[in-house]
């Protein structure tokens, strides 16, 4: 599967610019680059099912900042990672998916980056020309 994002250089943090063609996809895709940067997704087999994650929020970046959020505290309560996502519903404000991945093993798991939290600053998601975007920076 293609990448469906970009890094974003940014002064002592990182981010991310996705796309996809509705939010849906925008926020499976989003989730899994965050899993991709921090240990890339050909480390992370998508055999498990690691449970539904729900999440709401006041507006699409909200969510989308609540959204990976959970993703980033499912990893520090759990121990699991995801290679990728269905959403089972999303509107303006929530959003239910199932996270496919494996439970983490440093024997097999080595962090390419430690991202310690989703930021405000910068975070947009919009939608121009049919093609759904967003910008979300990390604290690394």
């Amino acid at each position: 599967m293609a990448k469906r994002y970009q890094l974003i250089d940014h002064t002592a943090d990182t981010g991310i610019r996705v796309f996809g063609n509705d939010p849906a996809e925008l926020f499976a895709g989003a989730g899994a680059a965050l899993f991709d940067i921090i240990f890339g997704l050909e480390n992370i087999s998508g055999a498990e099912k690691g449970g539904r994650v729900d999440v709401s929020g006041e507006d699409l970046p909200d969510l989308l900042a609540g959204w990976l959020g959970r993703l980033l505290l499912k990893f520090e309560l759990e121990h699991f990672i995801s290679s990728h996502f269905t959403i089972i519903s999303i509107d303006e404000r929530t959003l239910s998916a199932d996270a496919f991945g494996e439970s983490f093993d440093p024997a097999v798991h080595s962090a390419l980056m430690e991202v310690k939290g989703v930021t405000y600053h910068g975070l947009k998601v919009g939608q121009k020309e049919g093609l759904w975007t967003a910008e979300v920076i990390f604290d690394v």
